[in-house]
């Protein structure tokens, strides 16, 4: 009876977290989206008036004090670019990391006792390949639509695979309590036992991360998301379940 309440209690709270971290992810993305917009924006302004000025150096219509308002739209604009090249670049992916590891650090330490140290080793791999995967999707997406010349499809299905293979071992490193070599020979030995439940966790997860950007998408173009918000309040509790019942299954290991 004590160890059906300590479980209880061990997935209400790391749905609780898993709920908040979803809920600052997803502010997270509209805040930067919301900041990128607003420097379009003034890029845009500052593009008209740098246009007109443009057209009056042409024509040699400039004064002196144009000229110079014209150097200062273009350092105004370059300054803008670079403060949006920033907040995309190293601002998002930084605190995406942030806020991906002290999420899941405390979840798996309620699931597993994991060590901090021992969390980072498991973590740094699949959270590299999340990263590169990402950057290649985007990168085809742009290649899709005539922005860069060259497909990165094969990269982005090397990453992918990189990924799975990573996250696979990294669960068995989270969940077993033995050194590395030992839970890599537990992974590799069992792999027909934990090849079902581990494709059932990809297709969950895969889940939950449509959701959330097709949420984020909601919250741009102003529609409900309430039925949106449902779903991923059940998948949640789905992926808490599934992480508690492969720990359990690993750890026997």
């Amino acid at each position: 009876m004590l160890n059906l309440k300590l479980y209880k209690n061990k997935i209400a709270m790391t749905i609780f977290l898993e709920i908040l971290f979803t809920v600052l992810l997803v502010l997270l993305l509209v805040f930067v989206r919301e900041k990128a917009i607003g420097y379009l924006y003034e890029v845009q302004g500052l593009g008209g008036n740098i246009g007109v000025l443009e057209k009056d150096l042409a024509t040699q219509n400039l004064t002196s004090y144009d000229r110079a308002q014209l150097q200062s739209s273009l350092d105004n604009m370059n300054s803008i670019l670079d403060k949006g090249l920033f907040l995309i670049n190293f601002v998002l992916p930084i605190s995406l990391v942030f806020i991906s590891l002290l999420f899941y650090f405390f979840i798996w330490k309620l699931t597993s006792r994991v060590s901090l140290k021992r969390f980072i080793f498991s973590s740094i791999l699949p959270i590299v390949f999340i990263l590169t995967t990402s950057y290649f999707i985007l990168s085809y997406i742009a290649y899709r639509y005539y922005f860069i010349s060259e497909s990165p499809l094969l990269m982005l299905v090397i990453s992918i695979i990189l990924l799975v293979i990573s996250y696979y071992f990294g669960l068995f490193l989270l969940s077993c309590n033995k050194p590395a070599k030992t839970c890599f020979r537990i992974a590799m030995s069992k792999f027909n036992n934990f090849i079902l439940p581990f494709i059932f966790v990809l297709i969950v997860n895969i889940i939950y991360f449509v959701l959330v950007f097709f949420l984020f998408f909601l919250t741009y173009v102003g529609a409900s998301i309430i039925w949106p918000s449902i779903l991923i309040f059940i998948i949640i509790i789905v992926i808490n379940i599934q992480r508690i019942y492969l720990f359990n299954k690993i750890s026997k290991y």
